[in-house]
């Protein structure tokens, strides 16, 4: 970044990731931090005594080759001692590398940061001069650089005003045009509205309410050209900021029913059907998307009109069943609730489907999620257990037992081929299938109730050393061929607790017992 002077000469500043260090959240070291600070209050109270603001800013930067942490105290110098700082501020606000680098600063700045272990109180700052609070207090933590430049449009500031036009126009050329879809963070459009900022021509009176009555106040209007070229930009950000909002409000009303109803059902699956295909800017905006789409489907079997849940009803159902093929995240094991969380978003919305019809294809759907080895759908089932025993008592155990079965995983045993491990995984996808199928005719008066499987037992491993004959021993021994996801089954287990009440669920007392988990 390198900073031009009206008398030709220039300051290069090299990393821009130094810039800042004067913040409590910026990238530098605490003692860095506090360095800088005492040379800003340094600074301001050299210049609030009545010394040149230039020569001050001159001062702060000091000799050749001046490290970029310097660059953001002489900004808020000139942010802060407005309009002392008119002629100094020339070179800063002429250079649109800068400009566009600020922008992103008064955020940060304006940010709390959270105090997680509560070791704010254990600090204690040295009685001074000046303070970090009062250094927070001046307005350069307020407004960034390019606020000034609308200052220089007034005709007090004529002088400086054709100096900085002549350091623009100069970037403004070495720079290049604006490409098509440049904003105000890249230079060579900044440049130009820069330009534009400081022309008195764009600048109209108008009448404003204060808190006092109405008031007559300087308005900046941009030219044609400048409107012509954000006007794509600004429909884009209005378009995201609104895809933004409805996200947050499909999420909010998810866990809050009263904040939902059957017309804000109808408008979270209009506007998931409209988004659906059209483009993002990266994953991360496409999981939150897939995630919120998902939700709306969800919002729609619960808080949906019959006639929205008869007319969309297969958008639902496809749209869960695209949630259900999602991939095995770890997360979902230790993170409780809804949010986040696909699957269990689509397990719960199945649910709410059956809640307004008992249609035996969403069972046999719930089915084969619980008999999945991806136990994501587990964080759904504190939700809706009540909800399902209240559809069919029958349907708790039957869930419970597919997703306990699911819990049962071959083994990988070492010596073991690709082909072979493949071929036992296969083989235990069948034999879910047939658990499922099982539960699915129970349920449909075709067949017994099914028996509750059994864990399997794992051998505690000795800590201490063993001899050959011992080591041979425990090798030839056969080994299971399964093993039991004990992490699986006890999130299933805790996420049902809340229909484990013998007196309300009779048949705990009986199936619990007979099977008792175990062999």
């Amino acid at each position: 970044m390198t900073i031009a002077f009206p008398d030709g000469s220039k300051i290069v500043f090299p990393w821009y990731q130094m810039y800042n260090w004067s913040r409590e959240a910026g990238s530098g070291t605490p003692v860095l931090a506090s360095a800088l600070m005492a040379l800003e209050a340094w600074a301001h109270r050299r210049i609030e005594a009545g010394e040149p603001a230039d020569k001050v800013v001159a001062d702060v930067i000091g000799a050749a080759n001046p490290p970029t942490a310097y660059l953001l105290v002489a900004v808020d110098l000139l942010l802060s001692h407005w309009p002392k700082s008119s002629d100094a501020a020339i070179p800063f606000v002429g250079c649109p590398e800068l400009l566009s680098y600020d922008l992103q600063r008064p955020g940060p700045d304006n940010i709390e940061l959270p105090d997680y272990f509560d070791l704010k109180a254990l600090q204690k700052e040295p009685v001074g001069l000046a303070s970090i609070e009062s250094l927070k207090a001046r307005p350069s933590r307020r407004i960034s650089l390019d606020h000034l430049l609308g200052e220089y449009a007034k005709e007090e500031f004529k002088e400086q005003r054709a100096i900085l036009a002549g350091l623009l126009s100069a970037a403004a050329k070495r720079l290049g045009p604006a490409k098509p879809g440049s904003d105000l963070g890249d230079p060579n459009f900044m440049v130009v509205h820069a330009l534009n900022l400081i022309n008195p021509d764009n600048w109209r009176d108008a009448i404003v309410q204060g808190k006092a009555g109405p008031i007559e106040v300087r308005k900046y209007v941009a030219p044609a050209s400048e409107s012509a070229h954000l006007k794509p930009l600004q429909d884009a950000s209005r378009e995201r900021q609104t895809n933004g909002q409805m996200r947050q409000y499909i999420g909010i009303a998810l866990m809050n029913p009263a904040r939902s109803s059957p017309d804000f059902a109808a408008a979270a699956v209009k506007w998931a059907e409209e988004v659906k295909d059209k483009p993002v800017e990266n994953e991360t905006e496409q999981r939150m998307r897939e995630e919120a789409i998902v939700t709306a489907a969800a919002i729609a079997a619960r808080d949906g009109a019959p006639e929205l849940i008869s007319e969309k009803g297969v958008w639902i159902r496809e749209t869960f069943a695209g949630a259900f093929k999602g991939e095995n995240d770890p997360v979902h094991r230790s993170r409780a609730g809804l949010q986040f969380n696909p699957i269990a978003i689509a397990f719960f919305g199945t649910v709410c489907l059956l809640r307004q019809r008992l249609a035996m294809e969403d069972v046999r759907t719930l089915l084969e999620v619980a008999a999945d080895e991806n136990p994501a759908a587990a964080q759904a089932f504190v939700y809706v257990a009540a909800a399902l025993s209240a559809i069919d008592e029958r349907l708790p155990r039957a869930i419970l037992r597919c997703a306990f079965a699911a819990c049962q995983r071959p083994h990988r045993h070492w010596g073991v081929k690709d082909e072979e491990y493949k071929a036992s995984v296969e083989r235990r996808r069948e034999e879910l299938k047939e658990t499922v199928d099982a539960e699915f005719a129970w349920l449909n008066g075709k067949g017994n109730e099914p028996e509750w499987p059994a864990f399997e037992l794992e051998h505690p491993h000795t800590r201490h050393h063993v001899g050959p004959a011992k080591w041979r021993e425990e090798r030839e021994k056969p080994q299971p061929e399964l093993y039991t996801d004990h992490q699986a089954a006890a999130l299933w287990l805790t996420n049902a607790s809340g229909i484990f009440d013998v007196g309300k669920q009779p048949w705990l007392l009986v199936d619990i017992r007979a099977a008792a988990f175990f062999p």
